[in-house]
């Protein structure tokens, strides 16, 4: 049963992409069947994030592009089958990458979120696969503010500037110290 599984789960892209091709045709979209990106022609730093919180981001990377910062987004469609070409290809040409986690993973290898791990592997076999870290924000529905964006670029810019990752997991409205 579990090989039967496996085997049908391998089929699944092919779905996803039929699905979300008649979507676009019916109504008229383009949109990507594995992931959304926004910004991400020229960016040097990206935030990997999942869901509503997406939207807020948009306006952050808006901001920021207007004070000259170069900084994108790319948000996974599907959880499962992880879409870990087209998100390697996605952030291949970044310099850090920032994963805003928004549910963790108490114990877990990296003490913070779930998405790292997955991004993490995804961006292994890079050549020149970018410096990331992790921000736990909007845990339990909290809202992730503008604020908190700005914070975690000026992390991303640190990080690169120092060719370091400082710290892998950060957690954001916790009363930690608000320092990049």
């Amino acid at each position: 049963m579990d090989a039967q599984r496996a085997s049908t789960f391998l089929e699944v892209p092919k779905v996803i992409k039929e699905a979300v091709g008649d979507f676009n045709r019916i109504f008229g979209r383009k949109l990507d069947p594995f992931i959304e990106t926004y910004k991400m022609e020229d960016a040097q730093y990206a935030f990997f994030i999942q869901g509503a919180h997406a939207n807020t981001c948009k306006n952050a990377i808006n901001t920021l592009r207007k004070q000259g910062l170069k900084v994108g987004m790319v948000r996974p469609r599907w959880m499962r089958p992880w879409p870990t070409i087209q998100i390697a290809e996605a952030l291949s040409k970044v310099k850090a990458v920032a994963s805003v986690e928004t549910s963790t993973s108490y114990g877990g290898a990296m003490r913070g979120g779930n998405l790292i791990h997955e991004l993490r592997a995804t961006l292994y076999d890079l050549p020149k696969r970018p410096m990331v870290t992790s921000f736990m924000a909007g845990l339990g529905g909290d809202v992730v503010l503008l604020e908190d964006f700005y914070f975690m670029a000026k992390i991303l810019q640190k990080m690169v500037k120092d060719n370091k990752t400082h710290k892998v997991v950060y957690w954001i409205g916790f009363g930690e110290e608000k320092e990049a």
